[in-house]
């Protein structure tokens, strides 16, 4: 699941962590999974694309392998909102080829979210919905 994590300078993004944190987001420790969303969401990856673009790849993986720990809804419902805000990057030429990528990759995931729509959870019912109707309607 977290193939060339290894392999990418985080140390050069400014983000030394962030492997620990990738791989915190299944954890079975909740207060570990949780900050490790949390130290993701406070690097200020919605306004960069340059440190999302690693990110992107490996929460679509925990989303398609339905990892147990993982919290899918809280995973779904970040990519819907890091997808608003390269939407914004990809409009006024910042980070194109970074913006255009994730955007990309989170679209052209979407038959991974479609088989969430049919969860016995309805959090993750709803949020994979969301993101859909999102991808579709643009």
């Amino acid at each position: 699941m977290f193939d060339g994590i290894d392999k990418i300078d985080w140390q050069k993004l400014r983000v030394p962590d962030a492997p620990k944190w990738i791989q915190g987001l299944v954890s079975e420790n909740t207060a570990f999974r949780d900050e490790s969303f949390d130290e993701i969401r406070d690097t200020y990856i919605y306004e960069r694309p340059d440190f999302a673009k690693y990110i992107v790849p490996y929460i679509i993986e925990i989303i398609g392998q339905n990892h147990a720990n993982a919290d899918i809804p809280l995973l779904l419902e970040f990519l819907k909102s890091l997808r608003v805000s390269i939407i914004r990057f990809i409009s006024t030429d910042v980070a194109m080829v970074e913006s255009q990528f994730i955007k990309s990759k989170i679209d052209s995931s979407i038959e991974i979210y479609k088989k969430h729509l049919s969860s016995n959870n309805s959090e993750t019912r709803d949020a994979a919905k969301s993101l859909i109707k999102d991808i579709e309607n643009s």
